[in-house]
């Protein structure tokens, strides 16, 4: 049996269960992490299904996490590294919390018993990156430009033509600005 088929065996919702080089998943696959628009996304822009695809060395799970703020979580032991992402996450959350999880892999997890504050600043830090890769800086300012032509662009426009959480669109909207 493979992995695909015994999430869905534990009441999977649609999240894949990807492992090692061996991904079944690819744009074409309605449950792929790349979204309903194939790899490169709505406007262009790569999701991180993609990206997850270059990196052989990333497990990716979907399993049930309790209910409470954290709904996606990145481990590294030694040489392995897994995202945990939580079964009920969908479309655009998950794809939010799996490029967020992605950068902390990349940039390396805080250890573990560092100051709240330390915790706190990563996480913006993360925020910000995951941000830029889901909403890039010159598509978004692209997008607005064209949209106040014909009046105002709210951060729910930004969320919707892009297919991120509206957390991440004011992220988004926020770098722009201080750019």
């Amino acid at each position: 049996m493979s992995a695909r088929d015994a999430d869905a065996q534990q009441g999977g919702r649609g999240c894949p269960t990807v492992a090692g080089p061996s991904r079944p998943l690819g744009p074409s696959s309605p449950s792929s992490p790349d979204g309903p628009n194939g790899p490169s996304g709505p406007s262009g822009c790569g999701w991180p299904g993609r990206e997850l695809c270059q990196h052989p060395d990333i497990a990716l799970r979907c399993v049930s996490f309790p209910p409470g703020p954290v709904r996606a979580l990145c481990v590294i032991r030694g040489a392995h590294k897994l995202v945990l992402l939580d079964r009920d996450l969908v479309g655009a959350e998950r794809r939010a919390a799996l490029t967020h999880e992605l950068v902390h892999l990349e940039r390396g997890t805080v250890p573990r018993g560092a100051p709240a504050w330390i915790v706190s600043k990563e996480e913006r830090h993360v925020d910000r990156i995951a941000a830029g890769r889901l909403v890039p800086a010159g598509e978004l300012r692209r997008f607005v430009d064209a949209r106040t032509s014909i009046g105002a662009v709210s951060a729910s426009d930004i969320a919707e033509q892009f297919e991120v959480p509206l957390p991440v669109a004011i992220r988004a909207c926020d770098e722009m600005v201080r750019a």
